[in-house]
């Protein structure tokens, strides 16, 4: 149901994300051999309603890295400091703490590249878009494309983004970190959920042209 839907999404996206959700414990019976119920005991048992706040212990590393396929940037509009990126192969490994399958199919994400300990740009890929899960022997892994975005500098990066540009032309390849919250639609044992604001940042590369 959408209730179902909402409701688990919500739980999910506020666990992850290191949030307390209230939740209410109420009793139900008491079977000591799991057949019998104790009447009384299950009486004073169903009088009872606990409030119990659901919250992840320690904060969750969920996305373990990135990776990104070949990364195209679009300067045809009028901005020099706002092309579009977009890479057809990003893949994201990742690892949930719950004891049940996840399959994603669908993700967003809304990222800052970070470049030489500095905000350099920002990439909001708020449209949902395809993705497919794989698991092997090292793990599993969303597969996903990243659609053509605003890779929109800062302010004060403009030269930082020059040089950004100048060492993938010339160079071997360029590493830089992204960091941000990611969005996930995922099957799983219970039904499909929406997951939000998943935390995440990674070291990344990018291979360069090496002077053509």
């Amino acid at each position: 149901t959408l209730y179902g839907f909402l409701f688990h999404s919500s739980l999910f996206s506020a666990y992850i994300g290191g949030l307390s959700s209230e939740t209410t414990a109420r009793g139900v019976s008491v079977l000591p051999d799991g057949v019998n119920e104790v009447g009384w005991l299950s009486t004073g048992l169903k009088s009872m309603t606990l409030k119990v706040p659901l919250q992840s212990p320690s904060a969750l590393n969920i996305i373990k890295s990135i990776s990104l396929g070949p990364m195209g940037m679009n300067w045809t509009n009028t901005d020099a400091y706002a092309p579009l990126a977009n890479s057809p192969g990003v893949v994201a490994a990742f690892e949930m703490p719950f004891g049940f399958s996840l399959n994603v199919t669908q993700v967003q994400n809304n990222m800052t590249v970070i470049y030489n300990n500095k905000n350099l740009a920002n990439l909001n890929a708020a449209q949902w878009g395809p993705a497919v899960t794989t698991k092997d022997a090292n793990g599993t892994a969303i597969n996903f494309a990243l659609p053509p975005t605003p890779f929109v500098i800062e302010g004060d990066a403009h030269s930082d983004f020059d040089t950004f540009v100048e060492n993938l032309t010339v160079g071997s390849s360029e590493a830089f970190t992204v960091s941000g919250f990611a969005g996930t639609v995922a099957q799983t044992p219970i039904g499909q959920v929406q997951i939000t604001g998943i935390p995440f940042k990674s070291d990344v590369s990018l291979s360069g042209l090496q002077g053509l």
